[in-house]
């Protein structure tokens, strides 16, 4: 084995033995560079730690990782202003954080390279190791749209808590269901985007075209852009959510919902645990709206969709086709719903034969 190798599995072999705290802010950490490059753990974290100014970082992934602040070293009762990479406190992400240490430290700080030197010679490292480590950006906003819907269609029933469940019945996206939502026989597609037009990417005609069991078939736009003052994060809308549903006093009813939440995505990496991560800077970030959400009928002969009859007598897969749409603010008179919220809360409540 060579020296890098051996550096490895030392840090890995100590990090998986080093005590945790309970305290997020207070952390018991290993030096690789004595003060300078450490790799801590907390009950539910696993921090890489880069002692000096604010990092630039190339890629965009990398940069919303990166958390800069003041952190208390509980060695020694010290403080510290670092940069730190999060990734989650499973047993299983203490050799992933170990490999990036190491790789840091072998990059030139050991050998008093600056750390922004170092850093930009392992970004792509660091890049690779955490789009399994954290849900990704697209999944990210996509469960934002969803669960703002969501929280709409809970709200219409919130004086009626027995009915709750039905509605978080009615949310299908986080098994990774043909729809997201169905609302009795009204079906809801949810699509964001961070542009300031509804432009949405689509991975087949079915997401578009009414299934033989449903009377309508819409799509809720939602636009967002991340913004350090107003606005809502994952973490403050899982816990809006959760406390509706606790509130409600309905058994089991909240740990469904988190639970729901922890799956979504996760066959593409990892889902957004809110018992571990709701103190993760990466889902602290705020984003507000770009634009009021849209609620498309899809069904309008003034939408100017692709239909299955275009492609049919064609070699193409209509369910394979990829395609993006831009659809304007207005298709036609009524199209989008005057209140996107008011129609999900009128067919919510239809749906369970509520006036």
């Amino acid at each position: 084995m060579n020296s890098l190798t051996d550096a490895y599995q030392r840090v890995r072999d100590e990090l998986a033995e080093l005590g945790v705290e309970g305290d997020e802010k207070a952390h018991r950490t290993m030096w690789i560079v004595p003060r300078l490059l450490g790799v801590a753990r907390s009950e539910k974290s696993i921090g890489v730690f880069l002692v000096g100014p604010p990092l630039h970082a190339s890629s965009t992934l990398v940069r919303r990782h990166l958390d800069y602040a003041k952190w208390d070293i509980v060695e020694g009762g010290a403080s510290v202003e670092a940069n730190r990479l999060v990734y989650p406190g499973k047993d299983q992400y203490a050799p992933v954080a170990a490999m990036v240490a190491v790789e840091l430290a072998n990059a030139g700080i050991e050998a008093g390279e600056s750390i922004q030197s170092a850093f930009s010679r392992v970004e792509t490292v660091i890049e690779l190791s955490l789009r399994r480590s954290a849900i990704t950006e697209e999944h990210l906003l996509g469960l934002l749209g969803e669960l703002t819907c969501l929280e709409t269609m809970l709200s219409a029933v919130v004086l009626q808590p027995q009915l709750l469940v039905s509605v978080l019945e009615m949310w299908t996206g986080w098994r990774g269901a043909t729809r997201d939502f169905r609302i009795g026989s009204t079906s809801v597609e949810v699509k964001t985007t961070l542009t300031a037009s509804s432009s949405h990417r689509f991975s087949g005609l079915y997401q578009v075209e009414r299934c033989l069991d449903e009377r309508r078939l819409l799509l809720l736009s939602v636009g967002f852009h991340s913004n350090t003052g107003d606005g809502t994060s994952l973490t403050n809308m899982v816990s809006r959510i959760a406390k509706l549903l606790r509130l409600s006093g309905a058994e089991g009813l909240e740990s469904r919902f988190l639970e729901a939440v922890r799956s979504y995505g996760a066959e593409h990496g990892i889902g957004y645990d809110h018992a571990l991560m709701a103190e993760h800077h990466v889902y602290a970030t705020k984003f507000s709206m770009t634009f009021t959400p849209r609620l498309y009928d899809l069904d309008d002969a003034s939408m100017r969709l692709l239909r299955r009859t275009d492609v049919e007598m064609t070699f193409v897969r209509a369910d394979d086709l990829a395609f993006s749409l831009e659809l304007p603010s207005s298709i036609s008179p009524g199209n989008p719903l005057a209140n996107w919220a008011h129609a999900i809360t009128q067919f919510t409540r239809e749906s369970l034969h509520l006036t």
